[in-house]
């Protein structure tokens, strides 16, 4: 299980007042469009995204533990709407598990894909195989010192005739380490 600010992040990411959890965006400030901002204690996490017109998108997660950086995440690129609701599923049910996959959701949704699933999610580390995770704590990142960094795809399969993506969103995060 999750501890200290990696919780409070699953948390914040699947509670009411989420993307994930079906919460409303509303302005944020610092950047144009909208997003989430949730507070507990030392921890302090916002959300902020924008969809542009052409359904293209980008956005960051920013936490802090008693204002210091703890986690920078930018993800962008595009899904139609008719997959909204499906993304905010697998991002929901992800960050409920606390199983951390750079930050996104699992490795593939459904596991186990069926002629009947519509859509199929699927997240793919970009990191090479060099890369090690010293600390054995969050597969595909890179640790060196108080620093973490990792980067990925995640794309959504429309399940039908040959399995073709319509959507994607690239994404990369860096961790400093949190205060003790």
């Amino acid at each position: 299980m999750a501890e200290g600010w990696l919780k409070f992040f699953f948390e914040a990411m699947s509670g009411p007042n989420s993307y994930a959890g079906g919460g409303k965006a509303a302005p944020v400030d610092s950047m144009p469009g909208k997003g989430y901002v949730v507070e507990h204690g030392p921890y302090r996490l916002v959300d902020q995204y924008i969809v542009f017109s052409n359904g293209f998108s980008a956005g960051r997660t920013t936490q802090w533990v008693n204002d210091r950086l703890v986690l920078l995440m930018q993800y962008g690129g595009y899904y139609p709407k008719e997959v909204t609701a499906f993304l905010r599923k697998v991002l929901h049910t992800q960050y409920r598990l606390e199983d951390f996959r750079g930050f996104r959701g699992p490795t593939q949704f459904p596991a186990e894909p069926t002629d009947q699933d519509l859509h199929i999610y699927r997240n793919m580390p970009y990191n090479p195989p060099d890369w090690v995770d010293v600390c054995n704590t969050m597969p595909y990142a890179l640790h060196i010192n108080e620093y973490t960094q990792g980067a990925g795809q995640e794309v959504i399969v429309k399940n039908e005739r040959g399995r073709y993506a319509i959507g994607w969103h690239d994404y990369h995060y860096m961790v400093f380490k949190p205060p003790k």
